[in-house]
């Protein structure tokens, strides 16, 4: 019965690592901006002016 369970968990936690890293894979692969966490409420043309000022970190 415990073999089930740990089964169970080890599933639980390498479905919340594979969603993660899908997650984070489509967002860099969206873009500079479209990555952003401020991508709804920029109001600059270019986001290269605020990676490069050092206003919000870069998406790694």
């Amino acid at each position: 019965m415990s073999l089930f369970i740990n089964i169970g968990i080890g599933l639980l936690i390498l479905g919340y690592v594979g969603f993660t890293v899908w997650k984070n894979f489509k967002k860099q692969q969206s873009g500079k901006c479209a990555g952003c966490v401020l991508n709804k409420h920029c109001t600059v043309k270019s986001c290269d002016s605020i990676v490069e000022k050092h206003e919000i970190p870069p998406y790694n």
